[in-house]
């Protein structure tokens, strides 16, 4: 690829998305910067998203350029001081991209994208609840917990790995991490999806919390299911 073809497009809003186009040379490369709301208008040859907004919006819109995360969405994403190296890497063909999957959560009726992760957790501090993780009817584990966090890749960098998961890679998996188990010793699950999540006992409210953009309120012996949805190419850390 040629430099007289690269444009980029940065999406976000405020400081995060000042700090990746601070670090930009747009002598080098055309550099656009949008809000999410203007993904739909872009057809750039690369993504650089700086928010979880940014990112939501450009996956959801079916990019066919890369994508590149920065630190601002996960922590283990890229950060903006070496935005300029790996784009002029990815440039010049000597860095690759990576497919990801993301995936949707659906609960009774209602279908709702996730690309990060869902926290599937009680809503009162210090009340536990029971949770049943399947996989197609197999049981994973069941456990009395604050909750459960299910992760594809992205996620599995941020709450997930805070809580003792480990980091997913370029792979079509979830991982489905206790909160602060009753028992001293509880179980990471790295499994292919779909993953169903039920609440076996409930002591107290359980929500679902998905991407940290919806929550959803569960009934009793309520499950919801995390099925992958789709796929997106990222360079960078992946």
């Amino acid at each position: 690829m040629s430099s007289d073809s690269l444009s980029v497009t940065v999406v976000g809003t405020g400081s995060a998305r000042a700090a990746a186009l601070a670090t930009l040379d747009s002598g080098e490369q055309a550099v656009r910067e949008i809000a999410p709301t203007e993904v739909h208008r872009e057809a750039p040859a690369l993504w650089v998203c700086t928010t979880p907004s940014a990112l939501r919006a450009v996956v959801l819109s079916s990019p066919s350029a890369p994508v590149i995360i920065t630190d601002a969405v996960v922590p283990t994403g890229v950060s903006s001081g070496l935005l300029p190296e790996l784009i002029m890497a990815w440039n010049a063909d000597e860095v690759v991209s990576h497919t990801l999957p993301f995936h949707s959560v659906s609960y009774g009726d209602r279908l709702l994208p996730m690309l990060r992760e869902v926290v599937i957790s009680t809503d009162a501090v210090a009340q536990i609840s029971e949770f049943e993780v399947t996989h197609h009817k197999r049981s994973l584990q069941e456990v009395r917990a604050d909750g459960i966090v299910v992760a594809g890749p992205i996620g599995s960098g941020g709450y997930a790995q805070s809580l003792g998961g480990p980091r997913v890679g370029a792979l079509d998996g979830l991982i489905a991490v206790p909160m602060a188990g009753f028992a001293s010793h509880t179980p990471t699950w790295v499994t292919p999806p779909p993953v169903t999540v039920r609440v076996v006992r409930e002591e107290a409210v359980v929500s679902a919390h998905i991407d940290g953009t919806e929550t959803v309120q569960l009934d009793r012996e309520a499950s919801l299911t995390i099925s992958q949805a789709g796929h997106y190419d990222v360079i960078g850390q992946w």
